[in-house]
C-alpha cells in the first residue's frame, strides 16, 4: 500500500479475518464458493418434504379410521 509501505498488508488481513474466528483464503475472489450450503438446505428440503407427505399420510390413517386419536 502506498500510505503504509512498511507494514505487511497480507499478515494485517490475515490477522484481521482469523480474528474474527473465520478462516483466511488468500487465493480466491471475492465471492467464495459455497455449494455445500446448497447441498445442505437441498437436504432440508428433501427431509421437509418427507416430513409432510408422513405427516398427510397419517392423518389419512387417522380420518378413515384405521388409526385412533388418542387424547
Amino acid at each position: 500500500m502506498a500510505a503504509y509501505p512498511d507494514i505487511n498488508w497480507a499478515t494485517v488481513a490475515e490477522e484481521f479475518v482469523r480474528s474474527l474466528g473465520i478462516s483466511f483464503n488468500p487465493y480466491v475472489t471475492q465471492i467464495e464458493p459455497h455449494d455445500y450450503v446448497a447441498s445442505l438446505f437441498g437436504a432440508f428440503i428433501l427431509f421437509n418434504s418427507i416430513l409432510l407427505d408422513f405427516d398427510r399420510d397419517i392423518w389419512t390413517y387417522v380420518s378413515l379410521g384405521y388409526f385412533k386419536q388418542v387424547q
